[in-house]
């Protein structure tokens, strides 16, 4: 299980993280659900935790960088407004993926 840690955050301050031997979260104080994870590899990365049928789900923002502080807290407060009305954003984006699209015989069907 990953250490957690609520903080504000700043471009600069989660550029400074280093990685550790386990994945560590830091929890943004300024926006509910937003959690920057410094995985062991280095690699950091935005993400939303929310409850959904009862279930704690997490779904990945992106990778920091590209994804900037300022469009993470964005996409948050979007995806949070998208659960809150009842979608399960993880569970249809996992969906999406399983379905297949541009084979052959999709492409027949049409």
């Amino acid at each position: 299980m990953p250490r957690r840690i609520t903080t504000a955050f700043n471009d600069s301050k989660l550029r400074a993280e280093k990685p550790g031997v386990r994945p560590r979260e830091l929890r943004d104080g300024q926006q509910p659900g937003l959690v920057f994870t410094v995985h062991p590899s280095g690699r950091k990365q935005f993400s939303v935790r929310y409850r959904a049928l009862g279930k704690q789900r997490r779904l990945v923002l992106g990778d920091f960088p590209p994804l900037r502080l300022s469009k993470a807290r964005e996409r948050a407060a979007a995806e949070l407004v998208t659960i809150r009305a009842g979608r399960d954003r993880a569970v249809e984006l996992r969906e999406a993926k399983e379905r297949p699209s541009d084979t052959i015989g999709v492409l027949t069907e049409k």
